[in-house]
Parts: C-alpha cells; structure tokens; sequence
C-alpha cells in the first residue's frame, strides 16, 4: 500500500496548520528463535503520530547456525496500523517475504513495507511483526527495523491579526479549526510591546497565556514576557511554552491572553506551532 503524501497535506490544511512534511525515522532491533524470549515471533512498536503517512519500512536480518542454503529460515514481515489500543494490533497493511541466511541481508535502500495514513497515532503505534513463514525458527534470527514516517512540522493559524490588550482585560482567540489538532508537540510563544498612549512605550510587560482545549480545559499556561524582550530584569522570562498531545483531539481550541498589570499592551503577535514528534 502506498503513502498518500497528498492526503497527509490536505489533513492538516484542514485543521490550520502550514508548513513542510520530511522524512523521520525510528530503528529498533528484533531477535526470535529458539534460546531467545521471543520462541514464535518479535513484535516492535513505534509511536507515530496520527495522520502520518508511513513512507517505508526498510531492514536487515540474518540467521545463526550452521552454513548451508538448506539452513536458511524463510521469514516474514508484517506492517500493522494502530490498534484500538495500545496493546491491541491492528490489521496488516503491507508485508513481505524474506529469506534469513547466515550472511546479514540488506533492505536498507529499499523500503519494503508502506502505509496510508492512520487516524490513530502516539500512544496508539504502528507494529512491525517479524516471524518464521511457518511454524518456529531452530535458529535465532535477528537484525534492524528502520520506520520512516512522513512528518510535518508548521505554524497552526490564530485567529486575527495584531491584538492590543489593556491592562485588566483578556482576549480569546481560535487557534486551528474546528477539525482539532494532531498528536504530537503544540509550542506556544508571542510577542508584544508595552502601550503608551497607543503607541510603542518602554517598559516589559507580562501578560498570560492559556491553551485551551475542546473540552474547556487549560491543558497548557505561563505568565511571562514578550520572546523579543531585552530588558536584563526580564528577559530570563519568556513566553514559550510547549505541551503535548496524545490523540488527535477534535473541536475548537483557543487561546487565552490576559493582561494582569497595570499598563496597556498592542502589537500582541501569538504564534502556535506543531511538531509531529509523539511525546
């Protein structure tokens, strides 16, 4: 099955979010066999986040025993999308049969295994299965599992443009659509000046900022100064913050920004970014 590069993109379009998909890679060793904690098969687990397309799956393996092409072990290698849970396998995707000799077998420059896009991810991983073509391995066979995944690292749309804020008040915005946001890393950082009279002033000024989800809850907050602050008695106190996201989590979330101080505020710039790394 190939990867829908294109229905990826268009995934997160759908939710606010722009930016640039590359490849990321995951490697996990495998061994089963006789004398091994393995006996019938090895099963590896790897945490992907949901929507993300697996661009290939690529490996090595080899047998122990004695030499001889009689004492090769055919084997096979299963890719299986997310389960209802994380113990849970899903169904097979994509597989291959190989052949384990004595000399180590490479596959790394092609990739053997490719999965479509799953709704699930994280918490929720893709399983590569290796296992004899029947029966039990009489040998231990063992070797490397490279996962390589489609991620997309970009900026999530907040809602308006630059926001003043008075001191006392607070302001919500939207942040993505109503389609949610991905499993992954959500950073938050901003930028603001101190308002004189409506027009730049001098002074470093706090202001909070609260991430909030679907539900109503504030999964993420801080109380700090604008990332471009320079001033010395502040500028240890930055507004970024990052939180993360088991599951694709549908709805509307929102940011909260408040101005608890005594001076007014503009050219208030929040900017939200998502990474597709699990947490």
């Amino acid at each position: 099955m190939k990867c829908s590069l294109r229905l990826f993109v268009t995934l997160l379009i759908t939710i606010g979010v722009s930016g640039t998909a590359f490849a990321e890679t995951i490697q996990k060793t495998f061994e089963f066999g006789a004398g091994t904690a393995n006996t019938i098969s090895n099963k590896r687990t790897f945490p992907v986040p949901c929507h993300a397309g697996i661009e290939g799956v690529s490996a090595t393996y080899q047998r122990k025993g004695v030499a001889g092409a009689a004492n090769d072990v055919p084997i096979i290698m299963e890719l299986r999308s997310p389960g209802a849970t994380a113990t849970q396998e899903g169904p097979v995707v994509d597989s291959v049969a190989l052949t384990a000799t004595l000399t180590q077998q490479l596959s790394i420059s092609t990739k053997l295994l490719k999965g479509d896009p799953s709704p699930r991810g994280c918490s929720l991983p893709w399983i590569v299965r290796v296992k004899p073509a029947s029966g039990t391995s009489p040998v231990v066979i063992s070797g490397t599992i490279t996962l390589s995944y489609f991620r997309f690292d970009g900026d999530v749309d907040v809602e308006g443009s630059l926001i003043t804020l008075n001191k006392g008040n607070s302001v919500t915005k939207n942040v993505g659509g109503t389609g949610g946001l991905h499993a992954g890393k959500i950073t938050v950082t901003g930028t603001w000046l101190h308002s004189l009279f409506g027009v730049p002033g001098p002074l470093p000024v706090e202001l909070r900022f609260q991430l909030i989800n679907p539900a109503g809850t504030v999964v993420g907050s801080k109380t700090a100064y604008s990332n471009a602050e320079v001033n010395p008695c502040c500028s240890s106190n930055k507004m970024s913050f990052t939180i993360p996201v088991e599951q694709h989590t549908t709805g509307q979330w929102k940011l909260r920004i408040t101005n608890n101080t005594s001076d007014d505020t503009m050219n208030i710039d929040p900017k939200v970014k998502y990474t597709a790394l699990c947490p």
